[in-house]
């Protein structure tokens, strides 16, 4: 049985994602139920729930929800989305594209990892990890000012000791591969990053 790829683990919740429609020249209706909740006059301690059909066509634009709410790209644009979104927004355009391309299901295409990380591919243009440094402790906050009191010492112990160089980011890899025209896949490692920039 073939090995099942996590595509979405390069997005994490708190990133911020853009993603393209790829959807473009499309003339297909989606219908999905909606619903309200509210109160009967007649019975006001009691909250009812009222459904409703809604749709939209991919023309127009693509479109998932979150929590009702509803988040759309037209097709061929692109739009920044918090991790959460995107990933959902990817599988649901990607599920979408492979039902387009098979249709009847005989060609198994929901289940092809390889189709499935072509359009990611195609879908998500950067990625962007706002994660921050953890706050110091008291402690961490006092250690760090006393070597900055005495940076003197520290000057003349590093004289001795061979310069670290600080490795990039993949964040910083991955722009670095943009600016020069190299192709990249979102899943590949820094390590490989790395050897497609010598």
């Amino acid at each position: 049985m073939a090995k099942i790829i996590d595509l979405y683990k390069d997005i994490r919740p708190d990133d911020f994602v853009t993603v393209m429609n790829i959807d473009v020249n499309c003339d297909e209706y989606e219908e999905y139920e909606m619903y309200e909740d509210y109160r009967d006059p007649n019975e006001p301690m009691k909250m009812k729930r009222r459904f409703y059909q809604e749709g939209y066509n991919h023309r127009d634009k693509f479109q998932v929800m979150w929590d009702r709410e509803k988040f759309s790209v037209k097709p061929g644009q692109t739009r920044r989305f918090p991790g959460y979104i995107a990933r959902m927004f990817v599988k649901h355009l990607t599920d979408h594209m492979l039902n387009k391309e098979d249709p009847k299901g005989e060609k198994n295409y929901l289940r092809n990892q390889t189709k499935r990380q072509e359009l990611y591919n195609k879908i998500i243009v950067d990625i962007e990890s706002l994660r921050k440094e953890p706050e110091l402790t008291e402690g961490q906050k006092a250690t760090k000012q006393v070597e900055e009191l005495n940076i003197e010492e520290k000057v003349e112990e590093s004289v001795s000791e061979p310069e670290k160089v600080q490795e990039p980011s993949i964040q910083e890899l991955r722009n670095a591969c943009k600016k020069q025209n190299i192709e990249y896949k979102v899943t590949e490692s820094k390590k490989d990053l790395i050897k497609k920039l010598k």
